[in-house]
C-alpha cells in the first residue's frame, strides 16, 4: 500500500443536539457511506453478491486470493479526509438514527446514557482506480469457474474509511459524564452489535482496541459483453472486458446497506 505522511491527532467530533450526528456526518461528508459492522476485516478488492440493502461477501480477497491482495495493496492510494469543526463541549442524543453508537440506544438508555460526544484517532482514506482494478483484478475475475461473466454483477469494495480508534464519552440527561466501568456489561454490547472490540480507557470512556473500517464505497462488475474472435486454434473465442461501475453513494445511503462477512 502506498503510504503518505500522515500526522497522527485524535480529533474530536461534536455537534450540537438536533443536527446530523458527528460520525455520519464525517463520513457521509467525505463521500462514503457508513460501514456496518465496523471491522477491521475488510479489504479492498473484497466482493459482494447480493441485494444491495445486504450484501454478502464471496471472496475474501485477503484469504482467498493472497497474491492478487498483495497486488492490489500496491495500487491502493491514501485519500483527503475532511472533518467537521472542533467542539469539546457540544453533545448529541443518543437515538436509533446515530450511526454505530444507535446500534445500542436501547440498551445505553436503560443504562442512563441518553448523550455522547464521540472522538475519531486518525481518520484516512483509501482507494483503488478502475484502471488498477482491471489491470489486478481481471485475470481473477476472467478465469473464474471456466465463465468470465461469473462475477458480472457483484459489486467489489474500492475505497474504505479507516479510523485507527473510536472513543465515546456518555452522559446522562442533566449533560453528566457517566463513568463506565470494566466490570461491567457496556463493552460487551458494543463488541455484539456495533462491531470493532471495545474496552474501558482510564478517563472512563468506551474506545475501540484496534484500528477499524467506518466508511465505504462500492462499484458493480460489469461487462460490455463479448466479442467473438478468430484464432488459428479455437474459432469464436469469446472475450469479455470487465469494468466497474461505481454506485452512488445517495443509493448506498437510502439503502443501509450491511455487509456481511
Amino acid at each position: 500500500m502506498k503510504k503518505r505522511s500522515v500526522v497522527v491527532v485524535v480529533f474530536a467530533l461534536a455537534l450540537l443536539a438536533g443536527c446530523q450526528d458527528p460520525l455520519t456526518k464525517m463520513v457521509k461528508d467525505n463521500g462514503y457511506a457508513p460501514l456496518r459492522p465496523l471491522s477491521d476485516g475488510y479489504h479492498i478488492g473484497d466482493i459482494y453478491k447480493g441485494n444491495i440493502q445486504g450484501l454478502k461477501r464471496v471472496v475474501d480477497i485477503k484469504t482467498n486470493c493472497p497474491e492478487i491482495y498483495s497486488a492490489i495493496q500496491k495500487q491502493i492510494s491514501e485519500c483527503n479526509v475532511v472533518l467537521p469543526a472542533y467542539s469539546d463541549s457540544a453533545k448529541f442524543e443518543i437515538n436509533a438514527n446515530a450511526y454505530a453508537i444507535g446500534d445500542v440506544a436501547g440498551q445505553l438508555k436503560a443504562y442512563g446514557a441518553t448523550q455522547f460526544n464521540v472522538k475519531v484517532n486518525n481518520p484516512s482514506g483509501y482507494e483503488i482506480s478502475d484502471w488498477a482494478f482491471r489491470k489486478v483484478m481481471y485475470p481473477m475475475i476472467t478465469q473464474s469457474e471456466n465463465d468470465p461473466n461469473y462475477y458480472v454483477g457483484m459489486y467489489v469494495m474500492t475505497n474504505l474509511l479507516k479510523a485507527d480508534g473510536i472513543e465515546y464519552k456518555l452522559m446522562n440527561k442533566a449533560g453528566g459524564e457517566i463513568s463506565v466501568k470494566p466490570s461491567e456489561s457496556i463493552p460487551g454490547v458494543f463488541d455484539a452489535n456495533v462491531g470493532g472490540k471495545w474496552d474501558v480507557s482510564k478517563n472512563s470512556t468506551l474506545s475501540t482496541k484496534s484500528p477499524c473500517y467506518i466508511g465505504y464505497k462500492l462499484s458493480r462488475i460489469t461487462s460490455t459483453g463479448g466479442i467473438g474472435e478468430e484464432s488459428p486454434r479455437k474459432a469464436n473465442v469469446l472475450s469479455v472486458v470487465i469494468g466497474v461501475e461505481e454506485i452512488s453513494m445517495d443509493k448506498l445511503r437510502e439503502a443501509k446497506t450491511k455487509l456481511g462477512n
